[in-house]
């Protein structure tokens, strides 16, 4: 009775730990719970738990060294200690239990050791994956209305899509206040809109902030035009004072290895000039990509004569 006894408990509490996940205090008092429903012990004894958890350690330790589990049984019931091995059920359940976890760390470690090979192939391929971008192709003279008359790509396309209008846009004069035959000076009915875009440095290109605060001022733009107004959405560039003087001197020094005052006022002048004509044509020109419905004709640099 004990060593059958014992070895049903041992089984309970492999299940326990291993399935169920139970702690060493709730394991304890399932323990005890289960052999008093069968009488072993009195319901004051609590002696025999902590001796049982030992024997069920040397089961798991017996298990890991690869020999046969067994119990010793040492109670009350059975005043010899006898050695009991599991049964051949048991022992097939727990040799598959081991067999299936070294498999899964096997894999695991495969799986590591592929991922610490392949890393940096993979980041190398994909930059040189290039997706394909599908553009407009078809011949249309500057200024003239695109031709959508063929089939639309199946998916979108930034570059097929947006080609060939801004210039159609701009040679139809849609921007400028005087649209439709109307004079600056006329009264207008519905009234007139008319805001200043803020001037962005000449020293670099534009950023993401550009892009943010010209897309909210295109659309209230364009929404005034709509509903009638005469609308004027005038572009410019700032010059940047010391900032722009800051940038040609160190590029004046990388180049060409001399300094402004080497270079002279009039010449350094010009190179400043120099370079606001190609900072500000790009910057016009990412305006124009990001299609905002400015009048170019109007367009202003801070230190233009023009200017007071």
């Amino acid at each position: 009775r004990g060593c059958t006894s014992s070895v049903r408990a041992c089984i309970i509490v492999m299940r326990l730990v291993s399935h169920y996940k139970y702690s060493f205090s709730q394991t304890a008092a399932a323990v005890r719970g289960w052999i008093r429903s069968r009488h072993l012990l009195s319901s004051s004894s609590t002696s025999y738990t902590p001796n049982f958890l030992i024997r069920y350690k040397s089961v798991l330790y017996s298990m890991a060294e690869g020999g046969n589990p067994v119990v010793e049984v040492s109670n009350g019931d059975n005043k010899n200690n006898e050695t009991v091995e599991l049964t051949e059920k048991q022992l097939k359940k727990a040799a598959k239990k081991e067999a299936k976890k070294a498999k899964f760390q096997k894999k695991i470690e495969e799986q590591k050791q592929a991922v610490a090979n392949n890393e940096k192939s993979d980041k190398k391929e994909k930059k040189n994956v290039l997706k394909e971008v599908l553009r407009y192709e078809i011949p249309i003279p500057k200024g003239e209305k695109k031709d959508v008359s063929g089939p639309m790509p199946n998916s979108y396309s930034p570059a097929y899509v947006e080609a060939v209008w801004y210039e159609w846009w701009e040679k139809q004069g849609f921007f400028k206040p005087e649209y439709g035959g109307r004079k600056v000076t006329d009264p207008c009915p519905k009234g007139k809109f008319i805001i200043c875009i803020p001037p962005p440095n000449v020293t670099g290109n534009l950023h993401l902030g550009h892009a943010l605060t010209n897309s909210i001022e295109d659309a209230i733009t364009r929404w005034h035009r709509m509903k009638g107004k005469m609308v004027l959405w005038n572009p410019g560039c700032d010059h940047a004072g010391i900032a722009t003087q800051v940038v040609v001197e160190k590029k004046l020094k990388r180049e060409k290895g001399i300094s402004r005052h080497d270079l002279g006022r009039e010449k350094f002048i010009e190179e400043v000039w120099r370079w606001k004509n190609e900072k500000g044509d790009n910057i016009n020109n990412q305006v124009k990509r990001m299609g905002c419905s400015v009048d170019w004709e109007r367009a202003f640099f801070t230190m233009d004569n023009r200017l007071s």
